[in-house]
Parts: structure tokens; C-alpha cells; sequence
């Protein structure tokens, strides 16, 4: 069997990255890949668009126990911090934004 240039480049390639994928770690990267991650969003530009990104941000980290990972994805919603605390007599969550912006999250509205 005659192999060509190309097919043997195109052999070693294939060789070299699987050699480089072998490792102890392998397991942990296909589980770093499955994590949530959040997407890429913009600071709201007035206080309806800061609503709906500081809801979709806390739905987001619901069930997320690692704080930095709950950062991680905050951080992605252009959220800066959160502070719980109550308005209205009912339970909620302060958002404050990279630039500045704030909104009041009512828990009955993460429903």
C-alpha cells in the first residue's frame, strides 16, 4: 500500500492530536464543556431591559451552588452584584449593573 504526502500529514495530524488528548485530565475537560455558561449580554440601556436581564441572570444561577461559577454567569448578564433583602413586604433581589444600572427583582416574579 503506497500512502501519499497528504495522507501521511493528515495521519500524523490526527496521531498528534489524539497523543495530546490523552491525559489524566480528559474526563474533567468534557465536564468543564457541559457546565452552564452564561451568554455574552449587553448593560441594559433603561430600566425595562434591566428588569428582563436581572430575571433571566437570577433564573440563571437558581440551583448553583459554586459562588464562583454563580459569579462567572452574573457577570455575563453584565450583572455586577445582587443583594437580597425585601420590598413591598416580599422577598427580593437588589441587581446592580456594570454600568451602573439598579433593579428590584421581586422573588413572585423569578416564578
Amino acid at each position: 500500500m503506497k500512502v501519499t504526502n497528504e495522507q501521511l500529514k493528515q495521519i500524523i495530524k490526527e496521531e498528534v492530536k489524539k497523543a495530546l488528548k490523552e491525559g489524566p485530565f480528559d474526563d474533567m475537560d468534557a465536564a468543564f464543556d457541559k457546565e452552564k455558561k452564561a451568554p455574552k449580554v449587553k448593560c441594559p440601556a433603561n430600566p425595562q431591559e434591566a428588569k428582563s436581564i436581572a430575571i433571566a441572570a437570577l433564573k440563571a444561577i437558581k440551583g448553583v451552588k459554586d459562588e464562583f461559577k454563580v459569579m462567572d454567569i452574573l457577570m455575563g448578564y453584565c450583572v455586577s452584584k445582587t443583594k437580597r433583602g425585601k420590598s413591598k413586604g416580599q422577598s427580593a433581589t437588589l441587581a446592580m449593573f456594570k454600568n451602573k444600572a439598579r433593579t428590584i427583582v421581586l422573588d413572585s416574579e423569578l416564578q
